[in-house]
């Protein structure tokens, strides 16, 4: 301003570089072949951060960065380390058995116990042998065990626990 005030205008106003070049990525594809979308996965897109950075800015920044990933997931190892423990914990030897677990056996215990009735052979009855909604008992297992499953299907992939 003082320069321009006192009329020496000598001074020749210039861009930097990274505001006048593409990055060597886009450079190579720019303006050339058809105009489709990409068909790369997005995990694919190289981020040129020539772009971005200010002249301030050095390689420290991406050093701290790393450094903030590395904390962040020995952090979180250790929780789930912590939640590990508390978990074996609570699931010591003086943990019961589940509800569904005692009533099997009991019905099991009680089937052994029944006296052992003949079965005779029964008329066939359209409505009850051809009732579709009802399970038989492999059906049944089969169901009850991928309900057991339902933490393993749906949990998260960064923590082992919430």
């Amino acid at each position: 301003m003082k320069d321009k005030l006192l009329g020496d205008q000598n001074t020749k106003k210039s861009r930097e570089t990274w505001m006048l070049e593409l990055p060597e990525a886009k450079a190579k594809q720019f303006g050339l072949g058809p105009r489709t979308f990409s068909k790369k996965q997005a995990s694919d897109a190289v981020i040129d951060s020539s772009w971005t950075d200010s002249p301030g800015k050095s390689s420290s920044y991406s050093k701290e960065r790393i450094n903030v990933e590395l904390m962040e997931k020995h952090l979180v190892s250790e929780r789930d380390r912590q939640m590990e423990e508390i978990a074996q914990e609570h699931c010591g030897e003086g943990r019961k058995e589940s509800l569904l677990k005692a009533h099997q056996k009991s019905l099991k215990r009680k089937a052994d116990e029944g006296p052992k009735v003949k079965k005779e052979r029964k008329a066939f009855d359209r409505d009850r042998d051809l009732g579709i909604t009802s399970l038989d008992a492999t059906k049944r297992r089969e169901v009850i065990k991928k309900a057991q499953l339902l933490d393993s299907r749906f949990s998260s992939g960064n923590q082992k626990y919430l």
